[in-house]
């Protein structure tokens, strides 16, 4: 394997999962450990890393200082070697220096939330309509659902979870706006579709009942207004 081309990409948006050159790392069935809670928080920090008083905050909120400090000094040393196992490259995946914790790989790391993130800051910013239109169209085919959902009660993910959904949802509504607008009805349902799935309480079958109107389809227009009322 040639580490040089090799890739390590992270989905955290809808659920949590590694790839490493193609192959899926499966790090057992457990994705709610101490460890697993601690290789997440690195990998979404990355570079920029996390001081320890918020790791340790974000990781042990309801322990004892001391006794967090040394569970997190024993937790690290269990998720160096739950790495390796996992079959990644032999490399010290933690650094830490001057109290800050960071993500160090031997590949580039990839973590679409972060991408999700950039690309929606690259449609804000970009001036071309068409251009801007598929911008996105990416951004939204790119959230698969809640960020971690599996932790979801952890506080510092439940914050993040508030801001990504909202980038969802200002993304999605200008999308849709702008297909409508030039009556590219059938494109706007395709991506509102799973919005509805995902937050069926957010009324973006409004959107959908829209679209029916705009093709005539007053029959399917009913319909969803009669399951939404349901």
């Amino acid at each position: 394997m040639n580490e040089k081309t090799a890739i390590l990409n992270v989905r955290m948006l809808g659920d949590f999962s590694i790839t490493y050159d193609g192959r899926q790392v499966s790090f057992g069935k457990n994705t709610t450990t101490k460890a697993m809670k601690l290789l997440q928080i690195l990998i979404y920090y990355g570079e920029q890393g996390i001081a320890r008083e918020k790791l340790l905050n974000a990781l042990y909120v309801r322990e004892e200082l001391a006794d967090a400090a040394n569970n997190l000094r024993v937790t690290a040393h269990r998720l160096k070697k739950m790495i390796i196992d996992a079959g990644l490259p032999e490399y010290d995946y933690i650094v830490i220096k001057k109290g800050v914790y960071r993500w160090n790989a031997p590949v580039p790391t990839i973590v679409d939330a972060r991408k999700f993130q950039e690309l929606y800051e690259e449609a804000q910013n970009c001036a071309d309509t068409k251009q801007k239109e598929e911008l996105l169209k990416q951004v939204c085919n790119m959230y698969r659902g809640e960020f971690l959902p599996e932790i979801s009660g952890d506080e510092w993910v439940l914050l993040e979870s508030v801001q990504y959904k909202k980038l969802y949802s200002n993304a999605l509504k200008e999308l849709c706006d702008g297909l409508i607008e030039k009556c590219d009805y059938e494109e706007a349902l395709l991506f509102c579709e799973p919005a509805c799935r995902l937050y069926p309480f957010d009324e973006w079958q409004s959107i959908k009942i829209e679209c029916f109107l705009g093709m005539k389809r007053y029959k399917e227009a009913m319909k969803e207004y009669d399951d939404t009322a349901k």
